[in-house]
């Protein structure tokens, strides 16, 4: 929706005349719209198929068409974008009727508009809108991680209990085998003492 209006009417004639310029910038988009009040004899003339066109011209010579546009109350309007309003200095606005059943053309004289001057800045040192999306992203998906981390620490924990328990239970100790074959009787060494050191002696 626009928020300032080049407002103008068109005569008979289509004679086009811009009767209210707002101030209007380099670089603007859709914030600037054309409000143009058509003769009513002008309308009655003209074939029952008619399109209406904008068509503009910029300050550096480029030239850009609007789409197809109704007469709504007898005002023929359009949002400007940026690609019309890209270069400062006098600009050019014409109304086209278009009627293809019958080869029908008709185009209004040609008006005028200033489009200012703008600073256009390409580098930020602030936070833009775009940079504070993504830091927003950043901190919802680290906070999601941070959850699904204290999840999965509490499963763990969990589950070390529960062998635990398990554990202290006896689940994991099997029945009490058999008892084994007693083993042979081991040999007695010969014990002595010699300059004060004890000695064992077995017998091969």
């Amino acid at each position: 929706m626009a928020l300032k209006n080049i407002v103008a009417h068109m005569d008979i004639n289509g004679v086009l005349t811009v009767d209210k310029l707002p101030d209007i910038n380099q670089g603007e988009n859709i914030s600037v719209g054309i409000l143009t009040v058509i003769d009513e004899s002008f309308l009655a003339k003209q074939p029952t198929t008619v399109r209406y066109y904008f068509e503009f011209e910029t300050a550096d010579g480029q030239k850009f068409v609007s789409a197809p546009t109704a007469v709504q109350q007898g005002v023929l309007s359009c949002s400007v974008k940026n690609s019309v309003l890209g270069s400062c200095g006098e600009a050019h606005v014409q109304i086209v009727a278009v009627d293809s059943a019958s080869d029908y053309v008709f185009k209004s004289t040609v008006a005028c508009f200033y489009v200012g001057q703008s600073i256009n800045a390409t580098d930020r040192d602030f936070v833009g809108d775009d940079l504070l999306s993504q830091l927003n992203k950043i901190i919802t998906d680290m906070t999601s991680l941070k959850e699904k981390l204290q999840k999965q620490s509490q499963q763990m924990q969990e589950q070390s209990n529960d062998l635990k328990n398990k554990a202290e239970s006896g689940y994991f100790t099997g029945a009490k085998g058999d008892k084994g074959e007693k083993g042979d009787r081991g040999e007695s060494p010969q014990v002595f003492l010699n300059n004060g050191i004890l000695y064992a002696e077995y017998q091969n």
